[in-house]
């Protein structure tokens, strides 16, 4: 994505994780890592790595000073890092509703609202027709992406 919104030429240097990576971005060896905050923010806060931009559609109050990709110049380089719930398509509607009102309840808690914001989470929950809509949208735009990349299934 970043790639083709910027016309930067990048290498994937693929780790088996990103913890493994950092290694190899600290001593120089690879020039830069995308990660998910949570993963990355003890190496930000020790001064090990700077922070260029975050993919996310807002900038994250862990890191305020940090643009955005779009704040940056690359609106196509956005993408919203999430999890959904799921289940089976012919769940009857009822257990649906009731799961996510479950779900949203704890969401609400104030104790793990805390939690997730210290890793750099934002819980954002919503009704499943805007769980659906957010995938459609999102596989949407990577598969142009995908296809924009030239990549091949193998």
């Amino acid at each position: 994505m970043l790639r083709i919104s910027t016309g930067a030429d990048l290498l994937h240097v693929p780790y088996k994780s990103a913890g493994l990576a950092y290694p190899d971005v600290i001593s120089g060896r690879v020039s830069m890592v995308f990660d998910t905050l949570p993963s990355a923010i003890q190496h930000v806060h020790s001064g090990k790595v700077r922070p260029i931009a975050v993919l996310s559609d807002k900038r994250s109050p862990l890191l305020p000073d940090v643009p955005t990709f779009a704040e940056a110049g690359f609106p196509e380089a956005t993408l919203r890092f999430w999890f959904g719930l799921h289940g089976p398509a012919n769940m009857p509607p009822a257990i649906v509703q009731k799961l996510n009102d479950a779900l949203t309840r704890a969401l609400a808690a104030p104790d793990l609202r805390e939690r997730f914001s210290l890793l750099g989470a934002d819980p954002f929950p919503s009704s499943p027709q805007e769980l659906a809509d957010l995938t459609r949208s999102d596989v949407g735009k990577l598969a142009k992406t995908i296809k924009a990349a030239g990549i091949q299934r193998e």
